[in-house]
C-alpha cells in the first residue's frame, strides 16, 4: 500500500482557513463584550448604591458630631445657643456654628474669632470662609470648594423675631424674592408687639417659645430679645423634637457673600411653613398642620421638605437633601435618623415644636408616638 504524502492532499485555499480563524475570533470577542456589558449592568448599580450608602453614612456621622457639640455647649452654658445674634442697630454678629467651634475641634478658629465685632468684620468673615468638612454632607452638590459651606441647619420652628421682638416668618415668592411677614400666632388680630404680655395671656411671644427651638437674639446678651431653650424646657420629649436637619440651600451664598458664620435664619436654620395658618393668622378654623409638608397645594408646596431643590441658595430655609426619598435629621436626645420626604404634615409639625402638646386652642398638637414616623 502506498502511503499518502502531504503533497498528495488536495490543495486548499489558505485564505479559507484564515477567514475561519478571523471569524471565530470576532465571535468570541463579541461574546466577551456581551458578558462584560451584562456584568457591568449588574455591578454598576451595586457600586453606585455602595457609594451612596457611604455618603449617607458620612452625612449622618457629621450631623451626629454637630449634635454632640451642641450638647457640650448646652452643658457648659445651661442653654441652647442662639440661631443668630444681632446688634440693636441690626449688626450681624455670630451664629450657632461659631458658638460650637471649640467643640468641633477647631479651637484655632474659635480663639481667633472676635465676638465683639460683627461677623461681617473682614477678619471674622475670612475665618468663616474656612472649609470645615464636618459642616457639610457629601451629597450637597452646592458645596463650593474653599468656601464656608454649610449643609446642616438648626430648628427655628415657626419663625423668628424681628428687632422689635415681633414673631415673623419668611416666604420665598414665585420670583424668588424673600418676604418677611409678621405672624399672628394667637389669632387675635393684633400683631405683636402690641399684643399684651400680661401673665396668663396666651401671647404671640409665648406661643413662639412653645413652637420654636432656636431663636434670633440680641447682643450684648441680656439686652433686647432674650429667648432660648435648654434641654430641660423641651416638654414634648427630646427624642421627639428635631434639633438639626439637612438643607443644601443653606450656608455659602455667593450672592450675599454668606458663609457658615451668617446669623441670618435663611443661611443657618430651617423653618416650618407658616401656611399652616391661613393669612399668617392662627385663629380657630385657620390652622391646618397638613400644610406643613403638603407637596400638592400652592403656595405651601414651595415650603415642603425638599421643595428648595429648585430654589436659590440662601433663600429657602426648608429641610432638603439629595438622598433619595429622605432627609437626615438629629433629635434633641442625640439620635440621628432619616425621615421621609413624604412625612405627614401633622407629624412633621409635632416633631419640630418643643412644647406643642401643651398648647391649647387652634395650634394645639397631638402627642407623637415612636411608630408615627
Amino acid at each position: 500500500m502506498q502511503r499518502c504524502r502531504s503533497t498528495d492532499l488536495p490543495p486548499q485555499p489558505p485564505q479559507v482557513y484564515a477567514g475561519r480563524r478571523n471569524g471565530l475570533t470576532l465571535i468570541e470577542l463579541l461574546v466577551v463584550i456581551s458578558i462584560i456589558s451584562i456584568l457591568a449592568s449588574l455591578i454598576l448599580p451595586a457600586v453606585q448604591s455602595a457609594r451612596e450608602a457611604a455618603r449617607r453614612t458620612t452625612c449622618a456621622n457629621n450631623i451626629r458630631q454637630i449634635t454632640l457639640a451642641i450638647h457640650n455647649e448646652a452643658t457648659a452654658t445651661g442653654r441652647l445657643p442662639a440661631a443668630g445674634n444681632f446688634g440693636s442697630s441690626g449688626e450681624r454678629y455670630h451664629n450657632w456654628v461659631t458658638a460650637l467651634l471649640g467643640y468641633l475641634d477647631r479651637a484655632d478658629l474659635n480663639d481667633q474669632y472676635n465676638r465683639n465685632k460683627p461677623y461681617t468684620d473682614e477678619a471674622n468673615k475670612q475665618l468663616t470662609r474656612t472649609q470645615l468638612n464636618v459642616l457639610t454632607c457629601p451629597n450637597d452638590l452646592s458645596v463650593v470648594a474653599g468656601q464656608g459651606n454649610l449643609s446642616f441647619v438648626v430648628n427655628a420652628g415657626f419663625g423668628w423675631t424681628v428687632p422689635v421682638d415681633c414673631p415673623a416668618t419668611l416666604h420665598l415668592t414665585p420670583d424668588n424674592v424673600a418676604r418677611v411677614v409678621p405672624f399672628d400666632l394667637n389669632g387675635n388680630g393684633i400683631v405683636c408687639p402690641l399684643d399684651p404680655a400680661t401673665d396668663g395671656n396666651t401671647t404671640d411671644r409665648s406661643l413662639l417659645f412653645d413652637l420654636s427651638l432656636f431663636f434670633v437674639e440680641n447682643l450684648p446678651l441680656g439686652s433686647g430679645t432674650v429667648r432660648h431653650h435648654s434641654f430641660d424646657t423641651i416638654t414634648d420629649g427630646t427624642g421627639h423634637t428635631l434639633l438639626l436637619a439637612e438643607n443644601i440651600r443653606a450656608g455659602y451664598d455667593p450672592v450675599d457673600d454668606a458663609t457658615w458664620g451668617s446669623p441670618e435664619i435663611r443661611h443657618c436654620a430651617f423653618l416650618i411653613s407658616s401656611y399652616v395658618c391661613k393669612d399668617e393668622r392662627c385663629a380657630p378654623g385657620n390652622v391646618d398642620y397638613r400644610l406643613a409638608n403638603d407637596r400638592q397645594t400652592d403656595p405651601a408646596r414651595r415650603e415642603a421638605i425638599n421643595s428648595s431643590l429648585e430654589q436659590p441658595e440662601g433663600g429657602a430655609p426648608w429641610p432638603s437633601s439629595l438622598h433619595v426619598g429622605i432627609v437626615n435629621v438629629a433629635f434633641c436626645d442625640g439620635h440621628v435618623r432619616p425621615i421621609s420626604t413624604m412625612i405627614d404634615g401633622n407629624i412633621y409639625a409635632a416633631l419640630i415644636t418643643p412644647r406643642g402638646a401643651r398648647i391649647t386652642g387652634p395650634l394645639g398638637q397631638r402627642i407623637v408616638a415612636d411608630n408615627d414616623y
